[in-house]
């Protein structure tokens, strides 16, 4: 009983409308997913150690405007803010590229986490180091800070003085050996340790606007706004870019991860693990997974159900003959033969008679068929040598093709 009540519950008509229910029960009631809730890396929505949610609430706190931007660089771009570009999950495109260089060149300003290659550091002639550079620091210096603001700039540029990256040059093409930084790179904060000294922040010049490279933007996650000095280098910074503090900041999103893409599998992969709907569907369909997989095993092995392979219509002849031969039960054979015959030629009331009374009818009808008839009817009631009775398949013969006629 119990097992059919599982069945039961688990016929596509019962299951599927549940099913229908929770989703409907998801939809109406699920919290709706914040920004927040799936935000991470160098993201200005991001909560965590690695991101910039704390540099973003700072710098609004300060009287700077602030805002994010969830499109694509593009022609809608504006050569007014200044914008922040901080370790990009999803590398902007070289058009992209083109487009945020030609806006700084028009008078915008950036702040960027310059990546290991691509188009921006083709175009900049600046790049990451790649390596980890770990280099433990006597001093951090700024351009035109007193020592005082220089130690908290160490301070929030590394908790123990040391720095995972460092600026690099672009080689300009494959024989340059000896690369060199761009002309008119100017050196912000570099790193001293007794007689080696490497870049860590520069700022260049394009054009009318001015743009500032970071070799690791970890220097400006919310892990180093907690010690107290993180804000410190991010507020150095834009001074060097806005003074007056009247343009508006603007954090780049859409690389990050968020705003309306053309990929299939990005919007259907965030429908699924980012909405509440989505993540119902996700655990209905692994639970039915589960599900399958349990009634799908058994523990022990099937057995294989037998087979009975039915005779074609000539073989059964064949053998009920052959079984009508071996047990000389000619009476019998005969008592079909007669039924055949009734069935094909019923002659109206019939039905009601014996297979003897039949056989006395067809003789009174068909005279000349009396020798045939007379051995059919000896052989109903007698046994007959199997030499007599074949005679019954020619006397049978003869009263079919004088019926058929």
């Amino acid at each position: 009983m119990a097992e059919r009540r599982v069945d039961r519950w688990l016929r596509p008509l019962t299951i599927f409308p549940v099913i229908a229910l929770l989703l409907l029960v998801a939809m109406l009631f699920g919290r709706s997913t914040q920004p927040e809730d799936r935000a991470n890396g160098h993201s200005s929505y991001a909560l965590g150690l690695t991101g910039m949610r704390g540099l973003y609430e700072v710098i609004a706190q300060l009287g700077w405007r602030t805002s994010r931007r969830v499109a694509p660089w593009n022609a809608t771009l504006e050569t007014t803010p200044v914008y922040i570009v901080l370790d990009p999950r999803v590398a902007p495109s070289a058009t992209e590229t083109g487009a945020l260089l030609d806006v700084i060149r028009r008078g915008a300003s950036a702040i960027v986490e310059v990546p290991l290659n691509g188009p921006l550091t083709d175009s900049l002639g600046v790049a990451e180091s790649g390596l980890n550079f770990s280099l433990h620091v006597d001093t951090a210096r700024m351009a035109e800070l007193s020592s005082d603001e220089s130690e908290l700039v160490r301070a929030a540029a590394g908790r123990a003085g040391n720095f995972r990256s460092r600026l690099r040059p672009v080689p300009r093409d494959s024989a340059d050996s000896a690369p060199r930084f761009p002309a008119g790179m100017h050196t912000l904060v570099r790193v001293i340790d007794d007689t080696i000294q490497v870049p860590e922040i520069a700022r260049l010049s394009l054009g009318t606007g001015r743009i500032i490279v970071i070799a690791d933007a970890s220097l400006l996650s919310n892990s180093m706004l907690r010690s107290g000095d993180g804000a410190v280098l991010m507020v150095r910074l834009l001074e060097q870019l806005d003074p007056a503090r009247d343009r508006r900041i603007v954090f780049d999103e859409y690389h990050q991860g968020f705003g309306q893409r053309e990929s299939l599998g990005d919007v259907i992969g965030d429908a699924l693990v980012h909405t509440p709907p989505g993540r119902v569907v996700l655990q209905l369909g692994v639970a039915g997974l589960i599900l399958l997989l349990a009634l799908g095993v058994r523990p022990i092995a099937p057995i294989a159900r037998r087979s009975i392979e039915r005779r074609s219509p000539f073989e059964h002849v064949g053998a009920l003959s052959r079984a009508y031969e071996q047990a000389d039960a000619t009476r019998l054979a005969t008592r079909r033969l007669v039924r055949g015959v009734r069935r094909r030629h019923p002659l109206g009331a019939a039905g009601s008679l014996n297979d003897q009374a039949y056989l006395a009818l067809l003789a009174a009808r068909a005279p000349a068929l009396a020798p045939d008839l007379d051995l059919m009817r000896t052989a109903l009631d007698t046994p007959l040598p199997r030499a007599d009775w074949v005679r019954i398949g020619a006397a049978l013969a003869h009263i079919e093709r004088t019926f058929s006629q």
